[in-house]
């Protein structure tokens, strides 16, 4: 089960999060994790329309399909050669 949530409002492309973060899963920079739904800030302007989830990272497509990803990357599991 995962140990955050993700929500994404598809009509303006905004992302809601909340629940632990503690290996950047939720991409909240320095924070321990949030208790209720909180808009993530920094990708408002990215027009996000579709989130995955997992218990230790976070993927997020915009509408041009880029991907950004946030968490543990143990084991290559973000994709980012590392």
């Amino acid at each position: 089960t995962a140990l955050h949530e993700l929500q994404s409002q598809k009509k303006h492309g905004f992302v809601f999060l909340w629940g632990e973060d503690t290996c950047g899963q939720l991409g909240m920079r320095g924070l321990q994790g949030a208790r209720s739904p909180t808009l993530l800030q920094g990708m408002v302007a990215l027009n996000i329309k579709d989130v995955s989830c997992s218990q230790d990272m976070s993927a997020f497509v915009t509408d041009t399909g880029r991907v950004y990803v946030c968490g543990s990357g143990e084991l290559g599991r973000l994709g980012l050669g590392h």
